[in-house]
């Protein structure tokens, strides 16, 4: 009697595990599809020459986490491969950067088109002609303020421009109209505006007057 128990038992263990197994592959797989990607706002805005992040996006893995990357290399920025994170340094250019986010996981990529804006702006600090200290704030609105000299009375307002690397300006003092034009150069550690001042407005080739060297403080 006992062993026939133990058959017993033996074969309804044996129907269960079956039974499970069975079961289990009939359970369907969870769809997988691509994923879905939000940030906040398509439209972002940098410090110029400062560090700075991103918000995280939402981001629905639909059952398969993948990872983030960047369409096009852009510099100073990075994103964090798990959290879709933007990351950028101080080497990050002047100007408005489109960039391409992707999102991707076994099933498929997909696309997040933003913009990140980084205007140029801020006090410029170095000297005209080698000697004469000069002063240059380049405001985000597109004004600007000069002071040519030790005299912070000396101040001159105008207009100042950027295109590339190339900026240029229309300045005045009470005593009369100039402009300049100079060489944008950045890195990680320093921006630097070097060129030419010149008498009158426009920047006429025969009005050169100097030369000046100025560092973003």
């Amino acid at each position: 009697m006992k062993n026939s128990f133990l058959k017993v038992k033996h074969v309804i263990l044996v129907l269960i595990l079956v039974t499970t197994i069975a079961c289990g592959k009939d359970d369907p797989l969870p769809e997988v599809n691509i994923p879905t990607v939000s940030y906040a706002s398509p439209s972002m805005e940098a410090q110029f020459f400062k560090e700075g992040q991103s918000t995280a996006p939402t981001v629905n893995w639909n059952n398969n986490q993948g990872l983030f990357s960047l369409a096009t290399a852009i510099e100073g920025l990075t994103i964090n491969a798990s959290t879709g994170v933007l990351n950028w340094t101080k080497a990050l250019p002047e100007g408005e950067h489109a960039v391409e986010v992707i999102a991707k996981n076994s099933a498929g990529q997909t696309s997040i088109s933003l913009t990140l804006k980084n205007a140029l702006q801020g006090q410029f600090i170095g000297v005209f002609d080698s000697v004469e200290i000069f002063k240059v704030k380049l405001i985000a609105d597109g004004s600007i303020e000069v002071i040519a000299g030790n005299d912070d009375s000396n101040l001159a307002t105008g207009t100042w421009s950027v295109d590339g690397n190339s900026v240029k300006a229309d300045y005045s003092y009470s005593h009369g109209d100039w402009s300049f034009k100079g060489t944008l150069t950045q890195t990680e550690s320093k921006v630097t505006l070097i060129g030419d001042y010149y008498s009158g407005h426009g920047i006429i080739p025969a009005n050169i007057s100097g030369d000046f060297n100025v560092v973003l403080e």
